[in-house]
């Protein structure tokens, strides 16, 4: 009864946002296209909400957060939300690579404390800052992040926004990104750092900055190799074993397979708006062991964003949010729609490796996303 309350109050507070919001954009008679993607939203959450019956406080909490977004979409440009973006994530970087350094040579600094993330992998973290511990050893960088591959993700995408704006010109920064995506030994980095080049080179067209990557190549091995030898891990296998059936880093694969196959079978059987959140953890888990054999769990396991979205807000929201992250994509790739193709699966791809629909910074992206697809129903 409590949560129906709080949810019900939630969506008081939000009505009486979006009759502010309409007032201001009335005595404009301008809806903008960010508040069109909050309303849209928002009433495809209360549709999913009656038709499931599931009144929990997580949609609340969800609409809460898209309207956030918008908030900061509309009165925010996108460069200069990007911007502030990247200037955190590069000090964030910076400090991570710094304080990896003083680990790998003079050890642990004594302020640090031990910690668990959501999936029970330990951890040590101080203000900004945390590595992930594996056995006896501590090697993965995941700065303020729940774990590496989610770190990955955002500097997959603040590296790629870094060079499409600014060339090489900003190179320290550049090779910041880098060197901090490394030293997360996620094969999300490894992966997505080839794409990201292959994409500057194909959309940019500026060849004379290729010395530049070559370089940064040649260095990645010899960092690899210093922490390699420091802390006496096959980083080849720890990265990249996964792929092989039999070593016991497969599990990750198999998790991410299951975050798809499982999610998307709850889906079939809720086609137009979903499951609900509230049954979603239940159906996701039992799908998963019918699927699989292993006992997964939704909180740790259901990794998929959009799929998580198709399956538990129904099939609306999910083309709402694809068509935006398009919307996103295009106004990416200069507009070349066969490039926006390429990297409209890119993101999918790498959103696909953690659950981002509760993060405001995936939200307003969307939003973002949702703005500019008038400019390609223009061309």
């Amino acid at each position: 009864m409590g949560g129906n309350v709080l949810v019900f109050n939630m969506v008081m507070y939000l009505s009486v946002i979006s009759i502010a919001l309409l007032s201001f954009t009335y005595k404009r008679k301008v809806i903008t296209k960010e508040y069109m993607y909050g309303l849209a939203y928002t009433f495809l959450l209360l549709l999913s909400m009656i038709v499931n019956q599931d009144f929990s406080r997580g949609y609340g909490y969800q609409m809460l957060i898209i309207w956030t977004a918008v908030i900061i979409a509309t009165t925010i440009k996108f460069e200069v939300f990007m911007d502030r973006f990247l200037d955190v994530l590069c000090f964030l970087s910076l400090l991570s690579i710094v304080l990896i350094g003083l680990k790998l040579t003079i050890g642990i600094p004594p302020i640090m404390r031990e910690g668990e993330n959501s999936i029970d992998y330990g951890y040590l973290y101080m203000p900004f800052f945390s590595i992930m511990k594996d056995g006896t050893h501590i090697l993965r960088n995941m700065s303020i992040f729940r774990e590496p591959g989610c770190y990955a993700l955002f500097l997959l995408v603040g590296l790629y926004f870094e060079l499409y704006k600014y060339d090489f010109k900003r190179v320290f920064r550049v090779v910041t990104l880098i060197l901090a995506a490394v030293l997360t030994l996620s094969t999300l980095s490894f992966v997505g750092l080839v794409v990201v080049f292959i994409f500057y080179f194909l959309i940019k067209g500026k060849n004379k900055n290729i010395i530049y990557v070559l370089l940064i190549l040649l260095c990645i091995p010899f960092v690899l190799g210093a922490v390699e030898l420091v802390l006496d891990v096959d980083i080849i296998d720890k990265v990249f074993g996964k792929f092989d059936a039999n070593n016991a880093s497969n599990e990750s694969t198999v998790s991410r397979m299951v975050s798809f196959t499982a999610s998307f079978s709850v889906y079939l059987d809720n086609l137009i708006w979903g499951c609900g959140m509230s049954n979603f953890p239940m159906l996701f888990e039992t799908h998963a062991f019918n699927i699989s054999g292993i006992y997964f769990t939704s909180g740790g396991n259901a990794t998929n964003t959009m799929i998580n979205i198709l399956s538990m807000y129904g099939l609306l929201s999910f083309a709402l949010v694809m068509l935006s992250i398009w919307g996103l994509s295009y106004s990416f790739t200069k507009k070349n729609k066969f490039y926006a193709l390429i990297f409209f699966l890119f993101l999918c791809a790498i959103f696909s490796a953690q659950d981002m629909r509760l993060s405001i910074w995936f939200n307003v992206m969307v939003v973002y996303g949702f703005s500019a697809l008038g400019r390609f129903f223009r061309y």
